[in-house]
């Protein structure tokens, strides 16, 4: 980098800079970068893992769904008689659950039809 050139006031003699003039430059100590902005990644709420027998009762958990309970359930086969069973043993007119609802797991030697 050249320095800027020297304008002397009005009133002084001029001033001539030649390459016999020398200065020094420090080093330059690289910078890591900072992270550049970026959005948040989407996360998806993982299912519990909790149990989920057929006979039985389970409590409804943040982030569950009725796939995600009829496939710990039952497995992933015939899903949507699972979940149709499920809705059928609560009376469920809709997929809507809270957290905290309990809900009848039914056997699936129950004759499910879907």
């Amino acid at each position: 980098m050249i320095p800027p050139a020297y304008i002397p006031p009005s009133n002084s003699a001029p001033v001539t800079i030649t390459p016999s003039d020398s200065f020094t430059l420090s080093p330059v100590t690289p910078v890591e970068s900072a992270p550049v902005n970026q959005a948040p990644a989407k996360t998806r709420v993982a299912a519990p893992t909790g149990s989920v027998r057929p006979g039985g009762t389970y409590a409804v958990q943040k982030g569950d769904s009725l796939y995600s309970i009829a496939s710990r359930a039952y497995g992933k086969k015939s899903i949507t008689s699972s979940i149709n069973a499920i809705k059928r043993a609560n009376n469920l007119t809709s997929d809507n659950i809270r957290a905290g609802q309990k809900l009848k797991i039914p056997n699936r030697t129950s004759g499910n039809k879907d």
